[in-house]
């Protein structure tokens, strides 16, 4: 019976023991870095902000960085994908050249082509994903390429229709769907990459004649 009860009492003490772990302050956790596409639309902001108060060789030095850090996801990238970003940083690298001569609306057009390549960049890695029915990778390339596709749509500015911002949001709710093991048909993730597809390849056609 004794034992019983010091089992009963050690067993007690364990627990609220426990509790009071659990109770603790959790330690803060470490703040998170910005990925790569977070600290491009940063460089593009500060270069658009340095550019409207007249800082044009802050602006450049801003463009200069965004190329470096997409000749990095360049290299680290692999397959014929990535052959749709390869002519981005040196786009960006010949505005910084030409910052002096340029405007306001190229400048944030050139944002616009260089997101809107990185939109068919991920839409075609998760075109190549969905063949062979690698269900999370194509919602996490249908994500990255509709959150592209937004950045595209938001510094191209009056020349895009809203087709495009649809097509971008159809497709970051189908990729949610599909990360989280949700149901999602065939025929749903086909009308997201098609979407985009049409919408990146329309956007591109309009940003080229309005250079």
């Amino acid at each position: 019976m004794r034992g019983t009860l010091s089992g009963l009492v050690l067993a007690a003490i364990i627990a609220a023991a426990c509790a009071w772990v659990g109770a603790a302050p959790a330690k803060p956790r470490p703040a998170v870095k910005p990925g790569p596409i977070e600290r491009l639309e940063q460089h593009f902001k500060q270069a658009d902000a340095d550019f409207k108060r007249g800082d044009k060789k802050a602006a450049a030095v801003e463009l200069r960085a965004a190329a470096q850090l997409l000749r990095e996801e360049i290299g680290r990238a692999s397959g014929p994908a990535k052959k749709l970003l390869e002519s981005v940083p040196s786009e960006l690298d010949k505005a910084a050249n030409r910052i002096g001569t340029i405007d306001q609306k190229t400048l944030r057009r050139t944002f616009a082509r260089a997101y809107r390549a990185l939109a068919a960049y991920h839409q075609r890695l998760a075109s190549n994903a969905w063949t062979k029915r690698e269900r999370r990778q194509v919602g996490a390339y249908l994500k990255a390429a509709g959150a592209d596709l937004r950045h595209a749509a938001a510094w191209a500015g009056p020349v895009v229709e809203r087709a495009c911002v649809t097509a971008a949001g159809y497709a970051l709710d189908v990729s949610e769907k599909l990360f989280h093991g949700s149901k999602v048909s065939g025929e749903q993730v086909e009308k997201a990459l098609n979407g985009l597809s049409k919408q990146i390849d329309a956007l591109g056609r309009r940003l080229e004649s309005t250079k």
